[in-house]
């Protein structure tokens, strides 16, 4: 739809090249006879001169927009240019302190004409201005250059050196508009972070700046396009592009959250790890050993790596990794200190998140809004949050996000799909057939796992608690260790080393499509993909590297280093199952956002994804509606990756959170 068919671009470098030469000055144009007699260098003030740009663009099929503003937040900032750019030499600045709210307007009709492709750089960023002056629109055809740009990366890294232990060191690749354009075009421009004054006009200067920049995003959508298209990610960049305006829309609305509740759990949270604490003091006095004698220091801290490794060799534990798996596997061993540690940790970093969300509280509404990554840095789609982290709530703490007075919470998730992802790519046709029987995936392993009749495991019983544990980490790769710790911490099941190992064995015999699925992956140089990429110094080049990739398309590639990959197992096994759930959620996410555009629903919003699980807020005599809407919308979505099998979700109305039932 917005990709530049193949033929448009030759095979032969130098004439590809020639589609991204920089241009090195920019000329803001006057308008055509009749209309505005500018200056270069003015910026355009009327909306009738918009509505001409508009004609012009629409011949052309395609335009780049930047907007300035005078901050980063769409809540308490306005938007003061904005950028159009048809070519180098066609490039239009509208002020919006001259023109107001009407440019808006216009400026969303070409948001949402399907005939024009709209190209910009973190789009999102741009549209949450838009968002937040005219509520929930239409956004049709974008190509946003950094989300391109990430796709394209396909999480490939650069190695650096090595750490003192052996393993590399890696230097991920920065997406920011400086960074792309220095890297395709040569070019620098100054700040991606241009902020205006709403009180000053800009200088000729100033202006003829932001036209430069605005144009600079012609070659790269070029450029980029070509990119995509060559290394088949075409279906993955148009789901990317239209779940934007869903992410934005979450981040523009924000939850509720009951502050005074939060403060009574952080004077809950205090008292509890202070009695952990002093429960480590007691067990370092027990030891006659004092912190200062191995940390220099006159506490000790349980968060300080180096504190935790430098007690556990005074007791004779050597440990390469601190995390909570290894931990608690040493805990089961009878080291008391490592299952306090782990305890510390869990109540400092509840009392973390829940400070950092009350700093989070924004004045203008008094709710909670995020930041999404649409995607990581190792490219596996899945969304990541940040300022605050809304992504990692721990199940004690989801109380505290509420609805308002009036309004409900509607949340669905998928039922079991990362093992109907797992089924769906390993082909395993025992699992197929588990979930085309509308078996319970869990009740079969269990019972394959106990010797019981599959009638007699309970839905709550100890053994399908197991199973649980056993197939969601067996899927991933995980070995007989690290599924004895992961079982307790994530599902309380108690299990011995021999208990996993066997479990281990019994599975992969059940699941005999899964174990060739892992055993293909062993094998890095057996997953060999053409990687296509672009540089100003280089032109347009592929080398053959190992990669993985989701149903969608999407792409994952690792480097080289000393004649070997530097892909592992797990990250190969991993990789398309995580990157096809980022695949299915985004897919839903934007379906919801259609029909809530289709429905004039003005009054639900879209408030949160965690993971495989999307949340709305409607008012309560609209929430059953709204459900029905939801879970059609995650079941459509995930049935188009993963038909022939089917798909299961479950949905829920409730005040807070934690999901418990609403009674209205």
């Amino acid at each position: 739809m917005f990709i530049i068919p193949a033929h448009q671009f030759s095979n032969n470098n130098e004439s590809s090249c020639s589609l991204v030469k920089p241009c090195d000055s920019v000329e803001i144009n006057t308008l055509p006879p009749n209309d505005n007699e500018l200056r270069s260098g003015e910026a355009i003030a009327s909306t009738e001169s918009f509505d001409s740009v508009k004609s012009i663009i629409a011949q052309a099929h395609l335009c780049s927009i930047r907007i300035y503003k005078t901050g980063a937040d769409p809540l308490i900032n306005k938007i003061r240019y904005i950028v159009l750019a048809i070519t180098a030499a066609e490039v239009y600045v509208f002020d919006m302190k001259a023109l107001g709210q009407a440019v808006i307007n216009l400026l969303a009709d070409l948001l949402a004409d399907e005939t024009v492709i709209k190209i910009l750089h973190d789009a999102k960023a741009d549209l949450s201005f838009c968002m937040q002056a005219l509520g929930r629109m239409p956004v049709i055809n974008i190509f946003d250059v950094m989300i391109a740009s990430q796709l394209v990366n396909a999480g490939l890294f650069e190695i650096i050196g090595e750490k003192e232990d052996g393993a590399i060191k890696e230097r991920q690749v920065e997406h920011s508009f400086q960074e792309i354009a220095c890297c395709h075009l040569g070019q620098s421009p100054e700040s991606s972070n241009f902020v205006v004054d709403w009180h000053s006009d800009l200088s000729e200067i100033g202006l003829a700046r932001m036209a430069k920049e605005t144009a600079l995003l012609l070659p790269l959508y070029k450029i980029f396009a070509k990119l995509l298209h060559e290394n088949d990610l075409n279906d993955a960049a148009e789901l990317e592009f239209k779940c934007i305006p869903a992410v934005t829309e979450i981040e523009i609305n924000g939850i509720a959250f009951d502050a005074n509740r939060a403060r009574q759990e952080v004077a809950v949270l205090k008292a509890q790890t202070g009695e952990i604490m002093s429960a480590i003091q007691n067990e370092i006095r027990s030891h006659h050993l004092a912190s200062a004698r191995w940390t220099g220091k006159k506490r000790f801290n349980p968060n300080s790596d180096y504190d935790v490794k430098a007690y556990l060799v005074l007791q004779g534990y050597e440990l390469k990794h601190l995390d909570s798996d290894t931990l608690l596997e040493l805990n089961s061993t009878g080291c008391l200190m490592a299952g306090l540690i782990v305890s510390y940790r869990n109540g400092y970093r509840q009392l973390s998140l829940i400070n950092e969300w009350l700093d989070a509280q924004h004045a203008f509404d008094d709710r909670v809004h995020g930041s999404l990554r649409q995607l990581n840095n190792k490219n596996t789609g899945r969304f990541s949050s940040y300022k605050p982290n809304l992504q990692q709530i721990p199940v004690k703490l989801r109380k505290l996000f509420v609805a308002p007075a009036g309004n409900s919470l509607i949340s669905a998730d998928y039922s079991a799909i990362e093992l109907r992802i797992m089924a769906k790519v390993s082909q395993d046709q025992k699992m197929i057939q588990t979930f085309q029987s509308g078996i319970d995936p869990h009740a079969m392993t269990a019972a394959a796992l106990s010797g019981k009749p599959i009638g007699d495991i309970g839905k709550h019983s100890i053994e399908r608690q197991a199973a649980k544990a056993i197939n969601f980490g067996l899927i991933y790769g995980c070995g007989a260790k690290r599924l004895v710790a992961s079982a307790k911490e994530m599902f309380d099941v108690d299990m011995t080393l021999r208990q996993a190992e066997n479990a281990k064995s019994k599975f992969f015999k059940l699941y005999q499509g899964v174990y060739k699925y892992h055993r293909a992956r062993c094998d890095p140089l057996k997953l060999k993909i053409k990687y296509a990429f672009h540089s100003i110094s280089q032109g347009f080049q592929a080398m053959v590297l190992t990669g993985t990739r989701s149903l969608s398309g999407r792409l994952r590639i690792w480097p080289d280093y000393n004649e070997k990959s530097c892909a592992t197992f797990t990250a190969l096994a991993n990789t398309p199952i995580q990157g096809t759930g980022a695949d299915i959620i985004k897919e839903a996410m934007a379906g919801v956002y259609e029909q809530l555009l289709k429905r004039k629903w003005n009054k639900v919003k879209f408030i949160l994804t965690v993971h495989d699980e999307l949340i709305l807020e409607a008012p309560q005599d609209l929430s059953a509606h709204v459900l029905e809407m939801l879970t059609e919308e995650m079941t459509k979505a995930g049935q188009k990756y993963l038909a022939p099998l089917p798909v299961s979700v479950e949905g829920k109305i409730s005040q807070d959170l934690t999901g418990d039932q609403s009674d209205t």
